[in-house]
């Protein structure tokens, strides 16, 4: 079948990252209301300036102010977001950093950290999205939080063997599904 064998790094974070804001529903909502709430507080703030002190220039100060915010948002959020990763990365915290081997075989898949060894089942996986820099893979909730699995391009030789991982991963996921009901992913230790 498929193994991989690959670090994460940085750049890999900050494309997951990029990647959840724009495709997860939930964030795309959160991404509107971050876009949009301040620049309408600053055209609040431009017609109480104009009401209360009839001063054209206030006014005028707001407005633009408001339309600076709507078209530098999102390279202000890239930037943050690229500095912050840079800071978790060099204090050793950026939690996806690090090695990982991942071996898919007809029924599940295991894969390998530095500090955990797990086997998911094919129907465990909610669903698989292909992005610009990767293929990430959405379990159900563990602990806590939906588990997502990075497979960055540059770990597979060529745009065939991506395409067949991909067609290979949506067979096998809706096989389980057509099997199965989806369970969380188990966590449960395999022998090393």
């Amino acid at each position: 079948m498929f193994t991989f064998e690959f670090e994460l790094n940085g750049e890999d974070s900050f494309s997951l990252f990029l990647h959840n804001t724009y495709h997860v529903p939930a964030n795309k909502k959160s991404l509107l209301r971050r876009r949009l709430t301040t620049p309408l507080i600053w055209l609040a703030f431009a017609i109480v300036y104009a009401i209360a002190f009839t001063d054209l220039f206030g006014c005028v100060f707001f407005i633009i102010l408001a339309l600076l915010w709507l078209a530098t948002f999102d390279a202000l959020m890239v930037w943050r977001t690229k500095r912050n990763i840079k800071k978790l990365e060099q204090a050793g915290n950026l939690h996806e950093k690090g090695s990982r081997a991942y071996c898919f075989e007809d029924d599940s898949f295991v894969y390998k950290t530095k500090t955990r060894m797990q086997k998911c089942s094919y129907a465990e996986i909610q669903r698989i999205d292909i992005g610009k820099q990767a293929i990430y893979l959405y379990t159900g909730v563990y602990g806590g939080a939906i588990e997502v699995f990075t497979f960055p391009n540059r770990i597979f030789t060529n745009e065939e063997e991506k395409k067949r991982f991909v067609a290979f991963m949506q067979g096998k996921i809706s096989e389980a599904n057509d099997h199965e009901t989806p369970a969380c992913c188990s966590g449960k230790a395999v022998p090393q």
